[in-house]
Protein backbone atom coordinates (compact mmCIF):
# COMPACT_ATOMS: atom_id res chain seq x y z
CA UNK A 1 0.00 0.00 0.00
CA UNK A 2 1.59 3.30 -1.08
CA UNK A 3 1.59 6.57 0.85
CA UNK A 4 -1.35 8.08 -1.01
CA UNK A 5 -3.56 5.08 -0.28
CA UNK A 6 -2.62 5.23 3.42
CA UNK A 7 -3.54 8.91 3.55
CA UNK A 8 -6.91 8.28 1.92
CA UNK A 9 -7.58 5.41 4.34
CA UNK A 10 -6.77 7.62 7.32
CA UNK A 11 -9.08 10.40 6.10
CA UNK A 12 -11.85 7.87 5.58
CA UNK A 13 -11.48 6.50 9.10
CA UNK A 14 -11.62 10.03 10.57
CA UNK A 15 -14.76 10.90 8.57
CA UNK A 16 -16.40 7.62 9.55
CA UNK A 17 -15.66 8.25 13.22
CA UNK A 18 -17.06 11.78 12.95
CA UNK A 19 -20.29 10.47 11.43
CA UNK A 20 -20.53 7.87 14.18
CA UNK A 21 -20.15 10.55 16.84
CA UNK A 22 -22.87 12.67 15.23
CA UNK A 23 -25.31 9.77 14.84
CA UNK A 24 -24.82 8.50 18.38
CA UNK A 25 -25.02 11.95 19.99
CA UNK A 26 -21.43 12.09 21.07
CA UNK A 27 -19.76 10.39 23.99
CA UNK A 28 -21.71 9.65 27.18
CA UNK A 29 -21.56 12.16 29.95
CA UNK A 30 -18.98 11.36 32.48
CA UNK A 31 -19.81 11.09 36.12
CA UNK A 32 -18.51 14.62 36.64
CA UNK A 33 -21.11 15.98 34.18
CA UNK A 34 -24.13 14.48 35.99
CA UNK A 35 -26.07 17.11 38.00
CA UNK A 36 -26.53 16.49 41.71
CA UNK A 37 -28.06 18.38 44.60
CA UNK A 38 -27.40 18.18 48.30
CA UNK A 39 -30.18 17.79 50.85
CA UNK A 40 -30.15 20.91 52.95
CA UNK A 41 -31.35 21.52 56.50
CA UNK A 42 -32.76 24.66 58.05
CA UNK A 43 -35.54 27.22 57.60
CA UNK A 44 -37.93 26.72 54.70
CA UNK A 45 -40.26 29.46 53.43
CA UNK A 46 -43.26 29.04 51.13
CA UNK A 47 -44.03 32.17 49.14
CA UNK A 48 -46.22 33.41 46.33
CA UNK A 49 -44.75 35.97 43.96
CA UNK A 50 -47.06 38.13 41.87
CA UNK A 51 -46.73 41.37 39.90
CA UNK A 52 -48.79 44.43 40.73
CA UNK A 53 -49.07 48.20 40.40
CA UNK A 54 -48.92 50.99 42.94
CA UNK A 55 -51.90 53.20 43.71
CA UNK A 56 -52.76 55.68 46.42
CA UNK A 57 -54.94 54.40 49.23
CA UNK A 58 -56.86 57.68 49.23
CA UNK A 59 -57.38 60.27 46.53
CA UNK A 60 -59.51 63.23 45.52
CA UNK A 61 -61.48 62.61 42.33
CA UNK A 62 -61.51 65.14 39.50
CA UNK A 63 -64.91 64.79 37.85
CA UNK A 64 -66.40 65.92 34.59
CA UNK A 65 -69.71 67.80 34.26
CA UNK A 66 -72.43 66.44 36.56
CA UNK A 67 -75.22 66.31 33.99
CA UNK A 68 -76.34 62.66 34.06
CA UNK A 69 -79.32 63.41 36.32
CA UNK A 70 -80.58 66.39 34.27
CA UNK A 71 -83.50 65.30 32.08
CA UNK A 72 -83.14 68.34 29.85
CA UNK A 73 -79.68 67.26 28.73
CA UNK A 74 -79.28 64.28 26.45
CA UNK A 75 -75.72 63.03 26.62
CA UNK A 76 -74.41 59.59 27.55
CA UNK A 77 -70.76 60.44 27.02
CA UNK A 78 -68.51 63.41 26.38
CA UNK A 79 -65.14 63.66 24.68
CA UNK A 80 -62.11 65.29 26.30
CA UNK A 81 -60.66 67.84 23.89
CA UNK A 82 -57.68 68.81 26.06
CA UNK A 83 -56.06 67.65 29.29
CA UNK A 84 -52.89 68.45 31.21
CA UNK A 85 -50.06 65.95 31.13
CA UNK A 86 -50.26 63.15 33.69
CA UNK A 87 -48.02 63.92 36.66
CA UNK A 88 -48.65 67.67 36.48
CA UNK A 89 -48.66 69.24 39.93
CA UNK A 90 -51.64 71.59 40.31
CA UNK A 91 -53.09 73.83 42.95
CA UNK A 92 -56.75 74.12 43.82
CA UNK A 93 -58.59 75.94 41.02
CA UNK A 94 -55.93 75.29 38.36
CA UNK A 95 -57.00 74.15 34.89
CA UNK A 96 -57.02 70.37 34.37
CA UNK A 97 -59.13 69.51 31.32
CA UNK A 98 -61.64 70.74 28.74
CA UNK A 99 -64.49 68.76 27.20
CA UNK A 100 -65.49 69.15 23.56
CA UNK A 101 -68.20 71.83 23.40
CA UNK A 102 -69.15 71.45 19.72
CA UNK A 103 -72.21 69.20 20.06
CA UNK A 104 -73.56 71.02 23.10
CA UNK A 105 -72.98 74.42 21.51
CA UNK A 106 -74.86 73.34 18.37
CA UNK A 107 -77.74 72.04 20.49
CA UNK A 108 -77.80 75.28 22.49
CA UNK A 109 -77.94 77.34 19.29
CA UNK A 110 -80.80 75.18 18.02
CA UNK A 111 -82.71 75.67 21.27
CA UNK A 112 -82.18 79.42 21.14
CA UNK A 113 -83.60 79.48 17.61
CA UNK A 114 -86.53 77.37 18.78
CA UNK A 115 -87.16 79.83 21.62
CA UNK A 116 -87.31 82.74 19.18
CA UNK A 117 -89.80 80.80 17.09
CA UNK A 118 -91.90 79.97 20.15
CA UNK A 119 -91.91 83.62 21.28
CA UNK A 120 -93.02 84.76 17.81
CA UNK A 121 -95.73 82.11 17.73
CA UNK A 122 -96.84 83.16 21.20
CA UNK A 123 -97.05 86.79 20.19
CA UNK A 124 -99.14 85.91 17.13
CA UNK A 125 -101.36 83.74 19.32
CA UNK A 126 -102.03 86.67 21.63
CA UNK A 127 -102.86 88.96 18.69
CA UNK A 128 -105.11 86.42 17.01
CA UNK A 129 -106.84 85.67 20.31
CA UNK A 130 -107.46 89.35 20.99
CA UNK A 131 -108.96 89.86 17.52
CA UNK A 132 -111.15 86.75 17.80
CA UNK A 133 -112.47 87.60 21.26
CA UNK A 134 -113.06 91.21 20.22
CA UNK A 135 -115.17 90.00 17.30
CA UNK A 136 -117.17 87.72 19.54
CA UNK A 137 -117.81 90.55 22.00
CA UNK A 138 -119.01 92.80 19.16
CA UNK A 139 -121.40 90.08 18.04
CA UNK A 140 -122.76 89.81 21.56
CA UNK A 141 -123.31 93.59 21.77
CA UNK A 142 -125.03 93.61 18.38
CA UNK A 143 -127.20 90.67 19.39
CA UNK A 144 -128.27 92.47 22.54
CA UNK A 145 -129.35 95.46 20.39
CA UNK A 146 -131.29 93.10 18.18
CA UNK A 147 -133.04 91.68 21.23
CA UNK A 148 -133.98 95.22 22.39
CA UNK A 149 -135.49 95.89 18.98
CA UNK A 150 -137.38 92.59 19.09
CA UNK A 151 -138.65 93.36 22.57
CA UNK A 152 -139.85 96.83 21.41
CA UNK A 153 -141.63 95.26 18.46
CA UNK A 154 -143.40 92.87 20.80
CA UNK A 155 -144.46 95.76 23.03
CA UNK A 156 -145.82 97.74 20.11
CA UNK A 157 -147.79 94.77 18.83
CA UNK A 158 -149.98 94.47 21.95
CA UNK A 159 -152.92 95.90 20.07
CA UNK A 160 -152.28 93.85 16.95
CA UNK A 161 -153.81 90.54 16.04
CA UNK A 162 -152.95 87.43 18.03
CA UNK A 163 -150.90 86.09 15.09
CA UNK A 164 -148.78 89.23 14.93
CA UNK A 165 -148.21 89.12 18.66
CA UNK A 166 -147.21 85.43 18.47
CA UNK A 167 -144.76 86.15 15.66
CA UNK A 168 -143.15 88.96 17.68
CA UNK A 169 -142.85 86.64 20.71
CA UNK A 170 -141.14 83.93 18.62
CA UNK A 171 -138.73 86.45 17.11
CA UNK A 172 -137.73 87.67 20.57
CA UNK A 173 -137.25 84.14 21.83
CA UNK A 174 -135.10 83.27 18.77
CA UNK A 175 -132.91 86.34 19.27
CA UNK A 176 -132.46 85.57 22.98
CA UNK A 177 -131.39 82.00 22.09
CA UNK A 178 -128.88 83.40 19.61
CA UNK A 179 -127.48 85.65 22.32
CA UNK A 180 -127.08 82.66 24.64
CA UNK A 181 -125.26 80.76 21.89
CA UNK A 182 -122.95 83.72 21.37
CA UNK A 183 -122.25 83.91 25.11
CA UNK A 184 -121.51 80.17 25.25
CA UNK A 185 -119.24 80.43 22.22
CA UNK A 186 -117.40 83.37 23.79
CA UNK A 187 -116.85 81.42 27.02
CA UNK A 188 -115.65 78.32 25.17
CA UNK A 189 -113.35 80.34 22.93
CA UNK A 190 -111.95 82.15 25.95
CA UNK A 191 -111.18 78.84 27.66
CA UNK A 192 -109.58 77.44 24.49
CA UNK A 193 -107.45 80.54 24.02
CA UNK A 194 -106.37 80.56 27.66
CA UNK A 195 -105.38 76.86 27.34
CA UNK A 196 -103.38 77.55 24.17
CA UNK A 197 -101.68 80.51 25.83
CA UNK A 198 -100.85 78.40 28.91
CA UNK A 199 -99.47 75.63 26.70
CA UNK A 200 -97.42 78.16 24.78
CA UNK A 201 -96.09 79.64 28.02
CA UNK A 202 -95.20 76.14 29.21
CA UNK A 203 -93.26 75.41 26.02
CA UNK A 204 -91.45 78.73 26.30
CA UNK A 205 -90.62 78.08 29.96
CA UNK A 206 -89.31 74.59 29.14
CA UNK A 207 -87.18 75.87 26.31
CA UNK A 208 -85.77 78.64 28.49
CA UNK A 209 -84.94 76.02 31.15
CA UNK A 210 -83.20 73.82 28.58
CA UNK A 211 -81.19 76.78 27.39
CA UNK A 212 -80.25 77.67 30.97
CA UNK A 213 -79.28 74.03 31.67
CA UNK A 214 -77.10 73.82 28.56
CA UNK A 215 -75.44 77.14 29.33
CA UNK A 216 -74.72 75.94 32.85
CA UNK A 217 -73.42 72.62 31.53
CA UNK A 218 -71.11 74.35 29.08
CA UNK A 219 -69.64 76.30 31.97
CA UNK A 220 -68.88 72.94 33.63
CA UNK A 221 -66.89 71.74 30.59
CA UNK A 222 -63.91 73.67 31.93
CA UNK A 223 -62.49 71.35 34.61
CA UNK A 224 -60.37 72.64 37.46
CA UNK A 225 -58.55 70.95 40.33
CA UNK A 226 -60.69 70.57 43.49
CA UNK A 227 -57.53 70.46 45.65
CA UNK A 228 -53.74 70.63 45.51
CA UNK A 229 -51.93 67.57 44.20
CA UNK A 230 -50.46 65.65 41.28
CA UNK A 231 -52.78 64.73 38.41
CA UNK A 232 -53.08 60.99 37.73
CA UNK A 233 -55.27 59.86 34.84
CA UNK A 234 -58.29 57.72 35.78
CA UNK A 235 -59.07 54.47 33.94
CA UNK A 236 -62.20 53.40 32.10
CA UNK A 237 -63.98 50.04 32.49
CA UNK A 238 -61.51 48.44 30.06
CA UNK A 239 -58.54 49.54 32.15
CA UNK A 240 -57.37 52.13 29.59
CA UNK A 241 -56.26 55.53 30.82
CA UNK A 242 -58.61 58.45 30.22
CA UNK A 243 -56.76 61.18 28.34
CA UNK A 244 -57.17 63.72 25.55
CA UNK A 245 -59.55 62.24 22.98
CA UNK A 246 -61.11 59.76 25.40
CA UNK A 247 -64.87 59.40 25.66
CA UNK A 248 -66.13 59.66 29.25
CA UNK A 249 -69.37 58.02 30.40
CA UNK A 250 -71.47 60.57 32.27
CA UNK A 251 -72.62 57.95 34.78
CA UNK A 252 -68.97 57.46 35.83
CA UNK A 253 -67.47 60.80 35.00
CA UNK A 254 -64.16 60.67 36.90
CA UNK A 255 -61.43 61.89 34.55
CA UNK A 256 -58.44 62.00 36.93
CA UNK A 257 -57.44 61.81 40.57
CA UNK A 258 -55.23 63.69 42.99
CA UNK A 259 -53.66 60.86 45.01
CA UNK A 260 -52.57 61.10 48.62
CA UNK A 261 -49.00 59.81 48.28
CA UNK A 262 -48.54 59.45 52.02
CA UNK A 263 -50.28 56.05 51.97
CA UNK A 264 -49.76 53.63 49.08
CA UNK A 265 -51.23 50.29 48.03
CA UNK A 266 -49.95 47.63 45.67
CA UNK A 267 -52.84 46.14 43.71
CA UNK A 268 -52.27 42.58 42.50
CA UNK A 269 -54.41 39.90 40.88
CA UNK A 270 -53.99 36.37 42.21
CA UNK A 271 -55.10 33.18 40.44
CA UNK A 272 -57.94 31.11 41.87
CA UNK A 273 -55.39 28.37 42.57
CA UNK A 274 -53.48 30.52 45.06
CA UNK A 275 -56.19 32.81 46.43
CA UNK A 276 -57.19 30.44 49.26
CA UNK A 277 -53.61 30.60 50.55
CA UNK A 278 -53.86 34.33 51.23
CA UNK A 279 -55.54 36.23 54.05
CA UNK A 280 -55.50 39.76 55.42
CA UNK A 281 -52.59 40.64 57.68
CA UNK A 282 -50.02 38.46 55.89
CA UNK A 283 -46.56 40.02 55.53
CA UNK A 284 -45.40 40.98 52.05
CA UNK A 285 -42.04 42.04 50.66
CA UNK A 286 -42.20 44.39 47.69
CA UNK A 287 -39.77 45.54 45.06
CA UNK A 288 -40.50 48.36 42.67
CA UNK A 289 -39.20 47.64 39.18
CA UNK A 290 -37.92 51.21 38.87
CA UNK A 291 -35.77 50.77 42.01
CA UNK A 292 -34.83 47.05 42.09
CA UNK A 293 -32.25 47.50 44.83
CA UNK A 294 -34.78 48.89 47.36
CA UNK A 295 -36.95 46.56 49.42
CA UNK A 296 -40.30 47.63 50.85
CA UNK A 297 -42.58 45.81 53.26
CA UNK A 298 -46.33 45.71 53.68
CA UNK A 299 -49.34 43.66 54.71
CA UNK A 300 -52.34 42.32 52.85
CA UNK A 301 -55.23 44.68 53.64
CA UNK A 302 -57.97 43.23 51.44
CA UNK A 303 -58.69 39.98 49.59
CA UNK A 304 -61.58 39.96 47.10
CA UNK A 305 -64.28 37.36 47.71
CA UNK A 306 -65.48 37.29 44.10
CA UNK A 307 -63.28 36.60 41.09
CA UNK A 308 -63.20 38.53 37.84
CA UNK A 309 -61.87 38.22 34.32
CA UNK A 310 -59.34 40.77 33.17
CA UNK A 311 -59.23 42.01 29.60
CA UNK A 312 -57.71 39.57 27.09
CA UNK A 313 -57.66 36.69 29.61
CA UNK A 314 -59.88 33.68 30.15
CA UNK A 315 -58.85 32.68 33.67
CA UNK A 316 -60.45 34.01 36.86
CA UNK A 317 -58.35 36.17 39.16
CA UNK A 318 -58.97 37.82 42.53
CA UNK A 319 -57.98 41.37 43.44
CA UNK A 320 -55.68 41.66 46.46
CA UNK A 321 -54.60 44.95 48.01
CA UNK A 322 -51.30 45.26 49.88
CA UNK A 323 -50.68 48.31 52.07
CA UNK A 324 -47.07 49.47 52.29
CA UNK A 325 -45.72 49.97 55.79
CA UNK A 326 -43.68 53.01 54.74
CA UNK A 327 -43.49 55.15 51.61
CA UNK A 328 -40.94 57.58 50.23
CA UNK A 329 -40.90 60.42 47.71
CA UNK A 330 -39.80 58.13 44.87
CA UNK A 331 -43.00 56.08 44.80
CA UNK A 332 -45.62 57.04 42.23
CA UNK A 333 -48.97 55.57 41.19
CA UNK A 334 -48.90 52.94 38.40
CA UNK A 335 -45.31 51.88 39.12
CA UNK A 336 -44.89 48.15 38.61
CA UNK A 337 -44.19 46.06 41.69
CA UNK A 338 -43.06 42.53 42.46
CA UNK A 339 -44.83 41.26 45.57
CA UNK A 340 -43.62 38.24 47.56
CA UNK A 341 -46.08 36.90 50.11
CA UNK A 342 -44.83 34.51 52.78
CA UNK A 343 -47.69 32.07 53.35
CA UNK A 344 -45.83 29.57 55.55
CA UNK A 345 -42.47 29.04 57.23
CA UNK A 346 -40.91 25.84 58.63
CA UNK A 347 -37.94 25.56 60.97
CA UNK A 348 -35.36 22.75 61.06
CA UNK A 349 -36.48 20.74 58.01
CA UNK A 350 -34.66 18.83 55.25
CA UNK A 351 -35.40 19.96 51.70
CA UNK A 352 -34.18 19.31 48.16
CA UNK A 353 -34.97 20.73 44.69
CA UNK A 354 -38.34 19.76 43.23
CA UNK A 355 -36.61 18.36 40.14
CA UNK A 356 -34.98 15.63 42.22
CA UNK A 357 -38.30 14.00 43.17
CA UNK A 358 -39.76 11.32 40.89
CA UNK A 359 -43.15 9.60 41.01
CA UNK A 360 -43.57 6.06 39.81
CA UNK A 361 -46.58 4.35 38.24
CA UNK A 362 -47.69 3.31 41.73
CA UNK A 363 -47.66 7.00 42.83
CA UNK A 364 -44.80 6.30 45.23
CA UNK A 365 -42.33 9.20 45.38
CA UNK A 366 -38.59 8.41 45.25
CA UNK A 367 -35.22 10.07 44.79
CA UNK A 368 -32.03 8.60 43.36
CA UNK A 369 -29.02 9.04 45.61
CA UNK A 370 -25.40 9.22 44.57
CA UNK A 371 -24.77 6.20 46.77
CA UNK A 372 -26.85 4.09 44.35
CA UNK A 373 -30.17 3.91 46.21
CA UNK A 374 -33.69 4.44 44.89
CA UNK A 375 -34.90 6.04 48.10
CA UNK A 376 -38.62 6.24 48.97
CA UNK A 377 -39.39 9.67 50.47
CA UNK A 378 -42.35 11.17 52.31
CA UNK A 379 -42.93 14.67 51.05
CA UNK A 380 -43.98 17.83 52.85
CA UNK A 381 -44.81 21.33 51.66
CA UNK A 382 -43.10 22.89 48.66
CA UNK A 383 -42.38 26.24 47.10
CA UNK A 384 -41.45 27.22 43.56
CA UNK A 385 -37.97 25.66 43.81
CA UNK A 386 -37.69 23.18 46.68
CA UNK A 387 -39.72 20.62 48.59
CA UNK A 388 -39.54 19.40 52.19
CA UNK A 389 -38.55 15.75 52.79
CA UNK A 390 -40.31 14.65 55.97
CA UNK A 391 -38.78 11.16 55.93
CA UNK A 392 -36.26 9.33 53.76
CA UNK A 393 -33.30 11.73 53.60
CA UNK A 394 -31.01 13.51 55.98
CA UNK A 395 -28.91 16.63 55.69
CA UNK A 396 -25.96 16.22 53.32
CA UNK A 397 -27.40 13.35 51.24
CA UNK A 398 -26.55 13.77 47.57
CA UNK A 399 -29.38 13.16 45.06
CA UNK A 400 -29.68 13.17 41.27
CA UNK A 401 -31.56 16.10 39.74
CA UNK A 402 -32.66 13.92 36.82
CA UNK A 403 -33.34 10.21 36.41
CA UNK A 404 -29.90 8.56 36.15
CA UNK A 405 -28.87 6.10 33.46
CA UNK A 406 -29.53 2.49 34.36
CA UNK A 407 -31.92 3.62 37.08
CA UNK A 408 -33.25 0.06 37.25
CA UNK A 409 -29.96 -1.03 38.82
CA UNK A 410 -30.43 1.30 41.82
CA UNK A 411 -31.45 -0.69 44.88
CA UNK A 412 -34.78 0.21 46.49
CA UNK A 413 -34.53 1.63 50.00
CA UNK A 414 -37.15 2.84 52.46
CA UNK A 415 -39.88 0.28 51.73
CA UNK A 416 -41.28 0.93 55.18
CA UNK A 417 -42.38 4.40 53.98
CA UNK A 418 -44.48 3.17 51.03
CA UNK A 419 -47.68 2.77 53.05
CA UNK A 420 -47.29 6.24 54.55
CA UNK A 421 -46.74 7.73 51.09
CA UNK A 422 -49.88 6.07 49.73
CA UNK A 423 -51.93 7.22 52.71
CA UNK A 424 -50.65 10.73 52.16
CA UNK A 425 -51.67 10.60 48.49
CA UNK A 426 -55.13 9.28 49.38
CA UNK A 427 -55.69 12.05 51.92
CA UNK A 428 -54.54 14.68 49.41
CA UNK A 429 -56.91 13.39 46.73
CA UNK A 430 -59.79 13.37 49.20
CA UNK A 431 -59.05 16.95 50.20
CA UNK A 432 -58.90 18.07 46.57
CA UNK A 433 -62.27 16.44 45.87
CA UNK A 434 -63.82 18.21 48.84
CA UNK A 435 -62.39 21.57 47.74
CA UNK A 436 -63.70 21.13 44.19
CA UNK A 437 -67.24 20.46 45.43
CA UNK A 438 -67.38 23.07 48.21
CA UNK A 439 -69.68 26.14 47.81
CA UNK A 440 -66.73 28.55 48.11
CA UNK A 441 -64.95 26.81 45.27
CA UNK A 442 -68.07 26.95 43.12
CA UNK A 443 -68.45 30.64 43.81
CA UNK A 444 -64.84 31.25 42.85
CA UNK A 445 -65.49 29.59 39.52
CA UNK A 446 -68.46 31.79 38.63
Amino acid sequence: MDRKQKRNLTVGIVVLFGLLVILTGGPDKTADEVEYAEARYGKFDITIEVAGTLEAENCVEIKGPDIASNRNIRAQSLTISDMVTEGTVVRKGDYVAMFDRTEFQNTLTSYQENLESLLLTHENLLLDSAVRLSGLRDNIVNQRHTIENSRATLTNSQYESAGTIRTAELNLQREENSLQQLLNSYQLSTEQILARIANSNTNISRMRQRIADYQKALDLFYITAPADGMVVYAKDFRGSKIKTGSSVNMMQNVVATLPDLSSMLSKVYVSEIDINKLSTGMDVQLKVDAFPSKLYTGKISKVAKVGEKLANTDSKVFEVLIKLDKVDSQLRPDMTTTNTVKIASFEDVVYIPNAAVHTGADSVTVVYTKSGKKQVVLLGSSNAENIIIEQGLKEGDIVYLTTPRKAEKFRLSGEELIDAVKEQNTAKNREENIDSSSPDKNIAGL
